[in-house]
């Protein structure tokens, strides 16, 4: 299945780039499913080939996925792929374009399979996808204000964490 959203923010490229790519950013923009980062990059701005292990809750349920940048041109996209986790498949991504001023257009872009044959299907369909999409929501928007207002502070609402393990 895939989901999509796209939001122009008055900010730019190069910041709403980094916002997008920054791991407390990411843990903090969707309150709901209490995501934090475990292992891997867990600070900072997300680089080329690095990963970060995530746990977060969906239906009552805590989850560990791991993902992995997989393209990273600044300031224009950047990809990231599961290693690990409940999902046969989930590719993220986010394109960049600069328009007028200081104005850019974000793009959000997420392909997510659990498998499972037909009920699998039905399931991404019927329980997943709205879910998934709500939750993508929430994130533009938090990255939309923040990006435009400044009012992200860079610290992490979850305090300081280190950056350890091996995704394999």
């Amino acid at each position: 299945m895939k989901l999509f959203s796209s939001r122009e923010i008055e900010a730019p490229i190069e910041h709403v780039f980094d916002m997008v790519r920054n791991v407390e950013v990411h843990a903090a923009a969707v309150p709901a499913i209490q995501a934090r980062a475990v292992a891997g990059r867990q600070q900072g701005e997300l680089e080329m080939h690095e990963w970060t292990r995530w746990s977060a809750r969906y239906f009552g349920l805590r989850f560990h996925l791991t993902m992995q940048v997989t393209a990273c041109e600044k300031p224009v996209c950047y990809h990231e792929t599961n290693r690990t986790g409940p999902f046969k498949r989930f590719h993220h991504r986010y394109s960049l374009q600069k328009l007028e001023g200081d104005v850019t257009l974000l793009r959000d872009e997420m392909t997510v399979e659990t498998g499972f044959g037909v009920i699998g299907r039905m399931i991404d369909t019927v329980v997943l996808k709205p879910r998934l999409q709500s939750a993508l929501e929430t994130r533009m928007d938090h990255l939309k204000q923040w990006s435009e207002e400044g009012t992200w502070t860079g610290a992490s609402p979850l305090g300081p964490s280190e950056n350890v393990e091996n995704p394999n």
